[in-house]
C-alpha cells in the first residue's frame, strides 16, 4: 500500500480520537463519568480497529 495512503489514515484517525478524547474529558469534567469512560472506549476502539484492518488486515 502507498505511503501516502497509510499516512493520510493515520493523520485522519489520531484526528478523530483527539476530537472524540477532549469530547470525554468534557464529559467527565461535567461529572458525567459513565458516558465520559464510554466515550474514552469508543475512541480507542475507533482507533484501534481501523490500525489493525489496515496493517494486518489485508495479509493472507
Amino acid at each position: 500500500m502507498k505511503f501516502t495512503v497509510i499516512a493520510l489514515a493515520v493523520i485522519i484517525t489520531v484526528g478523530i480520537f483527539v476530537y472524540t478524547l477532549s469530547f470525554a474529558r468534557w464529559l467527565i469534567q461535567r461529572k458525567n463519568y459513565r458516558g465520559g469512560i464510554g466515550v474514552f472506549l469508543l475512541g480507542v476502539a475507533a482507533v484501534v480497529v481501523p490500525m489493525y484492518t489496515l496493517f494486518f488486515g489485508g495479509k493472507k
